[in-house]
């Protein structure tokens, strides 16, 4: 049987680009614990289209061993995209990015999709 606290991190991710009013992400998950931030998307074979993943407390991240591309979204505390990766491919490592919280993993493509761009505001919806 699953601890509160290990449901509290799977709980279900919205996320909406109130700049630009599109959906990003409409069932993602958060990665907050220690190994579930470490582990990412490792081991996954794709991220389907209205997926994604929102690592908390995060400022760099890394696409060794990983078998698809994908885009992430830099946010600051406010929820503010402070930068942005499109289409990032296997066995790569971001730059770090001081002023962000958290990284919003998604779909390769979606940036492109829904023109998103640094400065656009995202609110963050746990289910």
């Amino acid at each position: 049987m699953a601890t509160a606290r290990q449901r509290q991190h799977d709980r279900p991710l919205r996320a909406w680009n109130e700049t630009r009013q599109t959906t990003l992400v409409e069932h993602g998950r958060v990665a907050r614990t220690f190994w579930s931030r470490g582990r990412g998307l490792l081991g996954s074979k794709s991220l389907p289209p209205g997926d994604g993943l929102l690592i908390d407390r995060c400022s760099s991240i890394h696409s060794f061993g990983m078998q698809y591309p994908f885009d992430a979204l830099f946010l600051n505390r406010e929820g503010k995209v402070v930068h942005f990766v499109a289409n990032m491919k296997a066995n790569r490592l971001s730059r770090h990015v001081f002023s962000s919280r958290a990284v919003l993993e998604l779909p390769a493509g979606t940036i492109e999709r829904v023109g998103a761009q640094v400065g656009d505001r995202l609110e963050l919806v746990e289910r």
